[in-house]
């Protein structure tokens, strides 16, 4: 095996081993390396994303292969396109996906592209919902404050 060849390995076994989906898209959105979450490490079926995620693929497609929702999934690819173009210097956004939430980072390359990340973030939102339930709420009896 090549050096670059060895290097490109251990890029993937690093990539694989995240519990985060991770791609990385060259200057026209094309994913080129994309990381396989396994379930001992992120938990079961990680993100719809990671399902959609092929090399090769634009990254608008991706979206739209992944997500049911129009609206989110051109609001995720558009993120990825601004922080392209430059009009953004990096992006986040939140979603949901069935029961759990998902925050994506959209963050630029050194080389011209981005490094796009979709992390799990379903305990910050159950912790979020519990801490607005107790503000309103006595946490003895249930009833409102």
């Amino acid at each position: 095996m090549t050096p670059a060849g060895a290097a490109h390995e251990l890029l993937q076994e690093v990539l694989d081993s995240l519990p985060q989906h991770v791609a990385v898209l060259d200057a026209r959105g094309v994913v080129v390396l994309a990381n396989r979450v396994h379930p001992e490490v992120g938990g079961v079926s990680v993100n719809p994303f990671e399902q959609a995620c092929r090399l090769g693929a634009p990254y608008a497609e991706v979206c739209r292969r992944a997500v049911g929702d129009r609206a989110l999934s051109e609001k995720v690819s558009a993120a990825a396109e601004s922080v392209l173009r430059g009009d953004l210097p990096s992006a986040l956004l939140e979603y949901r996906s069935g029961e759990r939430w998902f925050a994506v980072y959209v963050t630029p390359r050194k080389r011209p592209g981005v490094v796009v990340s979709h992390v799990n973030v379903t305990g910050q939102k159950q912790v979020e919902e519990q801490v607005r339930w107790l503000a309103h709420h006595d946490p003895l009896t249930g009833l409102l404050n």
